[in-house]
């Protein structure tokens, strides 16, 4: 399935589908919605402190434990209102694809995280201790021991324990 903008493994996509569920009930969809959800999926989240998903890419070591790991195939990730939130500044579609990895989502975790996304720039996203970002990959795999959430672009599509993402460089044309 081809993505234009973001994908998620994890956390994001648990919180994607959650939104889905309460669109489905009725409720409309708005930046509080997801901030509700953000919050449920947190406290509900058995694997914070320890991940389930192993990246791995061809030639590298594999990257264990991961909570979340979100693919950008540009920047800004999403929005919160008008504020722009960028997990992996340097992606484009001019490049492979950026993934940003985080390997714990305690609450100081979280904390630190929010904050950096709420005030990342073209220039700078979430970085420390657990996390890890990569840029400009042709292809990775990630695989988790148990069936985790994945959201492509905003949908959810269910459960996963493994997915292989392929860059693919300038296969949109974005006129302006």
């Amino acid at each position: 399935r081809w993505f234009t903008f973001n994908a998620g493994l994890g956390f994001d996509a648990g919180v994607v589908g959650r939104v889905v569920q309460q669109r489905e009930r009725g409720k409309k969809s708005t930046h509080a919605l997801y901030v509700r959800q953000v919050v449920r999926q947190f406290l509900g989240e058995p694997n914070r402190r320890h991940g389930t998903i192993t990246l791995e890419q061809p030639g590298a070591d594999p990257i264990e434990d991961l909570v979340v790991a979100i693919v950008s195939n540009t920047s800004p990730w999403t929005y919160l209102g008008n504020r722009p939130m960028y997990t992996s500044p340097k992606a484009s579609f001019d490049t492979g694809i950026d993934v940003l990895g985080l390997s714990r989502l305690s609450t100081a975790a979280v904390a630190r995280y929010g904050t950096q996304l709420l005030t990342s720039s073209p220039e700078r996203g979430p970085q420390g201790r657990h996390a890890v970002s990569l840029h400009d990959l042709d292809q990775f795999t990630l695989h988790s021991k148990a069936p985790l959430p994945l959201q492509m672009d905003g949908d959810h599509l269910g459960l996963r324990t493994s997915v292989t993402f392929t860059g693919v460089r300038r296969a949109l044309r974005v006129i302006v």
